[in-house]
C-alpha cells in the first residue's frame, strides 16, 4: 500500500489492504480475510462469492457449448468423409455408366449453349450492317 493511504474507519492507521470488491483502503483490524483476499464487509465478501459463482457458471456453459460445437464439427466431418468414400466407391463400381452420363450432360449443356447463342444472335442488330459503316465514314471525313 502507498504511504498516503489510510484506513477509512481508522484515519490515524495506515491501510495495509484494499477491499477486493470496492477497493476501499483497510487496516489489519478492519480487513476480513478470506482465501487470500481482503474485504471491508460481509456484504462485499458475499458479493465476491456470488460473482465468482456466476463467472464459474458462465465459464462452464461456455466450455459445454464449445465441446458441443467441436463434437458437431467432428460428426459433420465424418459424414462428409463417408459420403466422399461412398461416391468414390460408386464411381469405381460404375465408371462406364458415370462417364456416359457425364458425356450426355456435357452434350446437353453444349446444345443449350448453342440455342442461347442463336437466340441472342437473332435478337441483336446485325453487326455487318451498313449503318455503322456509314456513321464511321461520316465521322472520319
Amino acid at each position: 500500500m502507498s504511504e498516503a493511504s489510510v484506513c477509512l474507519n481508522h484515519p490515524n492507521t495506515s491501510a495495509t489492504h484494499r477491499c477486493a470488491v470496492c477497493r476501499k483502503p483497510l487496516c489489519d483490524t478492519c480487513a476480513i480475510l478470506d482465501h487470500g483476499a481482503a474485504y471491508c464487509s460481509q456484504q462485499c465478501r458475499a458479493d465476491a462469492i456470488r460473482t465468482s459463482a456466476m463467472v464459474n457458471q458462465a465459464l462452464d456453459a461456455k466450455r459445454r457449448t464449445s465441446r458441443r460445437a467441436c463434437i458437431r464439427s467432428l460428426v459433420v466431418l465424418i459424414i462428409l468423409a463417408a459420403l466422399a468414400a461412398a461416391a468414390y466407391w460408386y464411381y469405381k463400381q460404375n465408371t462406364e455408366t458415370v462417364n456416359r452420363q457425364f458425356e450426355q450432360i456435357q452434350k446437353e449443356a453444349q446444345q443449350q449453349l448453342q440455342q442461347g447463342k442463336h437466340a441472342i444472335e437473332e435478337h441483336t442488330v446485325n453487326r455487318k450492317s451498313n449503318y455503322k459503316k456509314q456513321i464511321e465514314s461520316i465521322a472520319n471525313d
